[in-house]
C-alpha cells in the first residue's frame, strides 16, 4: 500500500510541510511518495517520504484510487483491498472549499473515486483516517471532531474548519503545527 501526496500549491508553505511530516510519522515515510514538486520542494519533503518532481499523470500507478470528498462512494475496508495506491490532493484546504480534487479526477480519468465522508480534512487526517480503514476499520467506527479550536496565548482562539480524527480520545493533530499556529501573527 502507498499513499501519494500531489503538491497541488505553488509553494511548500510551512503549513503544509508541518502536516506532510505530520502524516510522515503517521504512516512512515516509506509508503509515501509526494508529487508534482519542484527540485527545491522535493529536497525539503526527502526526509519524510519518496520524492518527485514528475506530475502525477506521469507516475506509474498499481490500483490508484483516488480520494475525493465529492466521490458517490465511501472507502470501506472491503474496497480498500483493491487498492494498492491511494492519491490525495496536497491542498492547503479553503472555506468553503473550492473542489480542488476535481483537477486531479481529470488527471487520472481512469482511477476509482472514493470519499472519506462530505466534510474537508486535513491531508494528514485523510491519509490517516484511509490507513485505518485499509487497516479494517469502516468510517463509521471512527471518531471525528470538527471545528477544531486552538486556544491561543492571548485569549483568543482559532477555529479549523476541518474534520479531525479523534484517537485514543485526543485529536490527531500536528503538535508542531499547534505551536507554529500559536506564534503565528494573521492570516
Amino acid at each position: 500500500m502507498r499513499f501519494i501526496v500531489v503538491h497541488m500549491e505553488q509553494r511548500l508553505y510551512k503549513w503544509a510541510l508541518l502536516e506532510y511530516e505530520h502524516l510522515s510519522e503517521l504512516v512512515g515515510k516509506e509508503k509515501l511518495l509526494f508529487t508534482n514538486l519542484t527540485k527545491t520542494q522535493a529536497t525539503a519533503l526527502s526526509a519524510y517520504g519518496k520524492t518527485t518532481t514528475q506530475p502525477i499523470e506521469k507516475i506509474l500507478l498499481s490500483k490508484p484510487c483516488l480520494l475525493d470528498p465529492n466521490a458517490d462512494k465511501t472507502l470501506t475496508p472491503e474496497d480498500a483491498k483493491q487498492f494498492s495506491d491511494f492519491v490525495f490532493g496536497g491542498i492547503l484546504g479553503d472555506y468553503p472549499p473550492q473542489k480542488r480534487t476535481l483537477e486531479l479526477a481529470k488527471l487520472l480519468p481512469s482511477a476509482p473515486r472514493r470519499n472519506l465522508g462530505r466534510a474537508q480534512m486535513s491531508t494528514d487526517t485523510a491519509v490517516f483516517a484511509t490507513k485505518r480503514i485499509c487497516d479494517g476499520i469502516p468510517l463509521e467506527k471512527l471518531i471525528f471532531q470538527d471545528n477544531f479550536v486552538i486556544f491561543m496565548a492571548d485569549k483568543m482562539e482559532m477555529i479549523l474548519p476541518y474534520r479531525y480524527l479523534i484517537d485514543g480520545g485526543k485529536v490527531v493533530f500536528s503538535a508542531k503545527l499547534m505551536n507554529y499556529l500559536k506564534k503565528k501573527k494573521g492570516f
